[in-house]
């Protein structure tokens, strides 16, 4: 929140970031966030039963690499993936 009042101050190095979450399912959703050029944006989405994997593509086959982004606008997607399904792939290992 406090990068975002800084942003609201900024006259123009500021960045875009978008998420889209779930892209091409019913449950798309698009998350947006203005912030000052050159910081970090750390995302956090996740429920009770499900989190969120970052990727560069709407085809969710890229992910994304947060340390490389810190300069321009960016719109990424987010698959969601099931704590369920993450147990029991560690539980085959």
């Amino acid at each position: 929140c406090e990068k975002y009042e800084e942003a609201e101050k900024a006259e123009g190095d500021v960045r875009n970031v978008t998420v889209t979450a779930a892209p091409g399912t019913e449950l798309e959703k698009d998350y947006a966030i203005t912030v000052p050029a050159d910081n970090h944006v750390w995302i956090m989405l996740h429920d009770d039963s499900s989190y969120y994997v970052l990727y560069t593509d709407k085809e969710c086959k890229e992910l994304h690499e947060p340390e490389e982004d810190v300069k321009g606008d960016t719109h990424l997607y987010a698959e969601i993936e099931s704590y369920e399904d993450y147990e029991e792939a560690e539980d085959e290992v």
